[in-house]
């Protein structure tokens, strides 16, 4: 597995041969403990991006509680879903998607935000779409990342703050939405359920 393959959930790492340990349930719980991890991880800078964009920036620990809290479950939730790939799961394809789409669809009126990651996963996770539709959600997702940095950068320090945070968030969430977007391997595993993919007529149509 290449640090290349890893860093932008590639089909060759999340399409790769089923993980077969001889402990499944502690590979599982690894798995989840790591996304757990990396989701309390990001909290911090969610906390930092949340407070420098906000008109009268409040801390309280309260409110920081609540936002780990949140952020680490996510992470779980993430973490849990890589696992069912790797390892091979009966769980049916809407949840396994579900759980790793959870990081975004919360993210609630932060969502708009972080939409140019999501049509870069979706771009990514599906290379036979036409070449104009690629372009053109790369260019979208380009463009808006583009905005609002630059609305960022306008806003004196709490901008450049908010400038610097984002692309941790932005990240995190492209990562998760990697994980939901791409298709199954062709050829299902032993012990993983293999439903009608629900995006597969639409992509037809487009490809």
């Amino acid at each position: 597995m290449s640090v290349a393959s890893l860093l932008v959930m590639s089909p060759a790492f999340l399409n790769a041969r089923p993980e077969r340990p001889a402990d499944r349930r502690a590979t599982r719980r690894r798995y989840v403990a790591v996304g757990a991890l990396a989701g309390a991880a990001v909290a911090v800078a969610a906390r930092g991006f949340m407070r420098s964009v906000a008109e009268d920036p409040v801390f309280s620990w309260a409110g920081t509680f609540f936002i780990v809290l949140v952020f680490t479950t996510l992470g779980a939730a993430a973490g849990l879903a890589l696992a069912w790939r790797k390892l091979g799961s009966t769980r049916r394809m809407a949840v396994q998607r579900g759980a790793a789409l959870a990081p975004f669809a919360l993210m609630g009126p932060f969502m708009p935000l972080f939409a140019p990651g999501l049509a870069a996963a979706a771009v990514l996770a599906h290379p036979a779409w036409r070449r104009t539709l690629r372009w053109a959600l790369l260019g979208l997702a380009a463009l808006g990342g583009a905005f609002l940095l630059l609305v960022f950068a306008g806003n004196g320090l709490m901008g450049l703050a908010a400038m610097a945070l984002y692309p941790i968030v932005a990240y995190a969430l492209f990562l998760t939405n990697r994980i939901a977007l791409e298709p199954r391997a062709p050829a299902p595993s032993p012990g993983r359920r293999m439903d009608a993919d629900p995006f597969e007529p639409w992509l037809g149509a487009v490809s």
